[in-house]
């Protein structure tokens, strides 16, 4: 799997790990073509979330994206510690309790290009920040820019991840697609790693068709999990066709959850049928989609406000609380506009 689509996950537990997460966040930043200015930026927010981790979190990690292919690096920060009373607050620039090299999160704030907090007291905190290669944020004209939120991560001691994910526009369709091949490690990925192959190179938007294609071309792998969205925004609408496991829901903003239906099988070896759905959507409604390494017993309700939260804060509560532990994992989230 391309090491710019999987997570990085940096436990961060004792002062030895700051460096490390230092070291990680350099190394993929200047793979995802920031220069050296931007990486003396992603370096110095690094250090300081990866501090702050260390001092006030508890089984506290940093997740590191790097989106190569908009040049875009991105870092959570994941805890389980007492949370933030006022997460305003910790924002403002110089604000700290420690001692720390950047004076507090406001610094992070300030060298970001976007940046977010979802805290709950007692239950912890998540925090998401990302650096352009441009010093930029995403601009709305160009709707190719901003990368969903998004968590991919392999079974802990594994090499490789057998989950993956795409997006891509076709026409005025953005296409999502979330894999996830039958078990893990090597072999999962290969069956992923195709899946995601045929998707990029399909010809057509038609989630069915490209369940299709992808049916024949994993036929010689292990086989695989896989749901296709085609959002629609002019009209606000979705097409959707999945196999096997992997979950996905709209969020409404007003109204109730919508769960989106796949059917039993497993692309490349058997599938009893192949059925597109359809499904409306409101302004600033939240998808998410995940495989099954995440529980499906959640529901954002419990979360007050998380809603309204950056995506990629979203993905990271929930990556927290819900993984399961023992296969890959991914969630990705993403609001429509």
């Amino acid at each position: 799997m391309d090491a710019l689509r999987q997570t990085t996950v940096i436990p961060v537990e004792d002062p030895s790990q700051v460096a490390v997460a230092r070291r990680g966040a350099t190394e993929l930043g200047v793979r995802a073509g920031l220069d050296a200015m931007q990486v003396g930026k992603l370096e110095i927010a690094t250090v300081e979330l990866a501090n702050n981790l260390h001092r006030y979190g508890r089984k506290g990690a940093l997740l590191i994206n790097a989106f190569d292919d908009r040049h875009i690096l991105e870092i959570l920060a994941v805890d389980h510690g007492p949370g933030m009373a006022n997460p305003a607050e910790c924002l403002r620039d110089g604000y700290t309790t420690g001692s720390t090299p950047g004076l507090g999160l406001g610094a992070v704030k300030r060298l970001s290009q976007q940046m977010d907090i979802y805290s709950q007291l007692d239950k912890g905190t998540v925090i998401s920040a990302r650096f352009s290669a441009n010093g930029e944020g995403p601009r709305e004209a160009d709707r190719e820019s901003n990368p969903p939120g998004v968590i991919c991560s392999a079974l802990k001691g594994e090499d490789f991840c057998g989950d993956r994910w795409a997006d891509r526009w076709f026409d005025d369709r953005h296409l999502y697609l979330l894999v996830d091949g039958l078990g893990h490690g090597l072999y999962a990925s290969q069956a992923a790693e195709l899946a995601i192959e045929v998707f990029l190179a399909s010809k057509t938007a038609s989630p069915t068709e490209i369940v299709d294609s992808m049916h024949v071309a994993l036929r010689s792998t292990r086989g695989a999990a896989a749901l296709i969205l085609a959002v629609d925004r002019a009209r606000r609408r979705i097409t959707s066709c999945g196999i096997g496991n992997i979950s996905a829901s709209l969020h409404r903003d007003a109204g109730p959850t919508q769960h989106i239906v796949s059917h039993n099988g497993t692309i490349g070896h058997q599938i009893r049928k192949v059925a597109g759905f359809e499904y409306d959507y409101g302004p600033g409604d939240v998808l998410t989609m995940h495989s099954d390494g995440l529980s499906a017993r959640w529901s954002l309700t419990d979360y007050p406000q998380l809603r309204a939260a950056a995506p990629s804060c979203i993905a990271g509560v929930l990556y927290r609380d819900h993984s399961r532990g023992r296969d890959d994992a991914t969630v990705l989230v993403t609001r429509l506009g």
